[in-house]
């Protein structure tokens, strides 16, 4: 009896993308479905890396984690949307971000999955 593929065995799909917002602004929008209503499921982490030379050479410029962003983890839920924005940022300068999605029956005990979005020029 062959399974089914799956992103994990908490995880179905998930996804991320950058925007330019303008005023150096960026913002990282995400979304993640789980293998049904999950305990846990959302964004652990993300990390905005940042380029001042057309992607040479990159530097982390932010860090965003769900322990201080209410918005990035949700509870006893299927789905899960949302963004964060770093305000930072410099207009002319590259980004891209590397999220770590999350699903699981606690913050120890599930799947975790990195996604990193293509890059941006800020404006």
């Amino acid at each position: 009896c062959a399974l089914p593929i799956w992103a994990s065995r908490y995880l179905s799909s998930y996804g991320a993308y950058c925007y330019a917002a303008g005023n150096g602004d960026i913002s990282v929008y995400f979304d993640v479905t789980g293998n049904g209503i999950q305990n846990y499921l959302g964004v652990s982490s993300i990390i905005i890396r940042e380029s001042a030379d057309c992607g040479s050479t990159w530097a982390t410029a932010a860090t965003f984690s769900y322990v201080n962003y209410s918005n990035m983890m949700t509870q006893n839920a299927p789905y899960m949307n949302s963004y964060e924005t770093y305000w930072q940022g410099t207009p002319g300068y590259h980004y891209y971000a590397i999220i770590y999605f999350w699903g699981g029956s606690s913050l120890s005990v599930g799947d975790s999955r990195t996604y990193v979005t293509g890059t941006i020029t800020a404006t």
